[in-house]
């Protein structure tokens, strides 16, 4: 469900740079990137760590991957002494990770910005949308319902810029539109989306009767509008589409286009229009192979049901096997996420890749493995941390605190009470919170009582109670 369109306004309203804000709104996405760039060439020595970020979220939108991935370390370097960083640093990850299909990182960076009490309220409703968008890619569709509705009272606070409360309402139209498409009769083997279960029964799925001012926005709603026809079996739909296509290819969205064809190829067919959903898939066949996440699941669901409908029964077999075992994958991988609403049970060995490890270098990554395999030992060291990877303590402090924003004792410390934490918070806990602290190298109770209400606000037996 995640559309590549909204990123670029979301990252340019997050980043609040008013220039480039009207490209990306009416829709010139090159322009504004050049723009960006030569902004960070005319004051090279001196460039804002927004205009640098910026520069390199449009590059990921133009699938400048390895461009977009330096210019994030370039703002690390230029935020050092910002006490933003950690946020931004866990940002940039997000969306990396979100654009490479690693969906279960990034609801953790993601997650971890919203809960920051310091981040400017633009990067709060950034992170809000990207946790909608995440949330949707790993099927978690209520959750998506909730944090949709966390996103619309953000954006309608009075000192927001209107163009938030358009992407708000925008964004919960597309996902009624793509939700109506899939859920058409035609479509009753996709059998990834049909074991997806949502609340039918919340509401605000209603059809977006008025058009966005903007025009970006516009673009992507008469889009809407074009696929819903095309799904109802009206081909005069694709011409729209067809133009739409056109546009995102000079504006060089490599992501959309393929994201695009893949949506335009589910409403064919719905709309029961094989030979067009053949036609449109053609041009990103080699990289749907190569690509993750739900767009490969849907491309393989696609061109099986092209097979079986032009009788190459063979084929059709072969695809829908393979497609019905990534779907049966990702639905098992994907249960086995937190949500973002419930702290993750951190100091596991087998845990999967969160946000800290996700900014750490390969090497450095194996240190904070370790930390969180030594979690409960009360007596584990950043000295001892070090050892492990054969680096001196200075070169574990320094690497931390550059692509973290956290020394390796303040990991330490915050990992132990996230831990303590979610023991509390489970229904079924038995035991007191000094035994629970103690089994997490927690000896005292004023550490315990001081880091907890650090973290949240609250004292431990304050959990208990709930």
């Amino acid at each position: 469900m995640f559309s590549p369109l909204y990123f670029p306004l979301v990252a340019a309203l997050a980043a609040r740079h008013d220039t480039l804000v009207e490209r990306l709104a009416d829709g010139r996405i090159g322009d504004a990137l050049a723009a960006a760039a030569r902004l960070l060439e005319s004051d090279s020595n001196h460039a804002d760590a927004d205009v640098i970020r910026l520069g390199a979220d449009l590059r990921l939108a133009v699938d400048q991957t390895e461009d977009a991935e330096d210019g994030y370390r370039k703002t690390l370097r230029v935020m050092r002494t910002s006490h933003q960083l950690r946020a931004l640093s866990c940002r940039d990850t997000g969306w990396l990770a979100l654009f490479r299909h690693r969906a279960a990182t990034a609801l953790t960076c993601f997650s971890r910005v919203v809960a920051e009490n310091q981040i400017a309220p633009d990067r709060r409703r950034e992170a809000r949308f990207a946790l909608v968008v995440t949330l949707g890619e790993l099927g978690r569709l209520n959750e998506m319902d909730e944090a949709l509705d966390a996103f619309d009272a953000d954006v309608a606070d009075a000192d927001a810029d209107p163009r938030w409360r358009e992407i708000a309402q925008l964004l919960r139209h597309d996902i009624a539109v793509q939700s109506h498409v899939r859920q058409s009769e035609p479509l009753a083997d996709h059998v990834y989306w049909q074991s997806l279960q949502r609340d039918t029964t919340r509401g605000g799925d209603a059809a977006q009767e008025t058009p966005p001012a903007c025009a970006l926005l516009r673009a992507r709603y008469e889009c809407l509008h074009n696929l819903r026809m095309l799904s109802h079996g009206n081909r005069d739909g694709y011409l729209g589409l067809d133009t739409h296509l056109r546009w995102a290819q000079q504006e060089g969205l490599i992501d959309y286009q393929r994201a695009l064809r893949v949506e335009i190829a589910v409403a064919a067919l719905s709309g029961g229009l094989s030979n067009l959903a053949e036609q449109v898939l053609q041009p990103v066949s080699e990289q749907a192979r190569e690509s993750g996440g739900r767009r490969l699941l849907e491309y393989l669901y696609c061109i099986a049901k092209v097979r079986r409908d032009q009788g190459r029964t063979q084929d059709w077999h072969r695809l829908y096997s393979r497609y019905a075992l990534l779907a049966l994958r990702a639905t098992r991988d994907e249960s086995r996420v937190a949500t973002p609403y419930s702290v993750r049970e951190a100091g596991r060995p087998d845990a999967p890749l969160d946000d800290v490890a996700a900014r750490l270098p390969a090497k450095y990554r194996r240190a904070y493995r370790y930390l969180l395999a030594n979690l409960e030992r009360r007596d584990l060291s950043v000295r001892e941390v070090a050892a492990e990877i054969n680096v001196t303590e200075r070169a574990l402090q320094t690497a931390f605190k550059n692509f973290v924003g956290l020394t390796p004792t303040e990991v330490i410390r915050r990992r132990r009470m996230e831990s303590i934490h979610a023991e509390l918070s489970n229904q079924d806990h038995d035991g007191s919170v000094l035994d629970t602290a103690h089994r997490w190298g927690v000896m005292h109770r004023s550490t315990l009582v001081n880091g907890y209400r650090k973290y949240f606000d609250e004292v431990p037996s304050e959990t208990l109670a709930r």
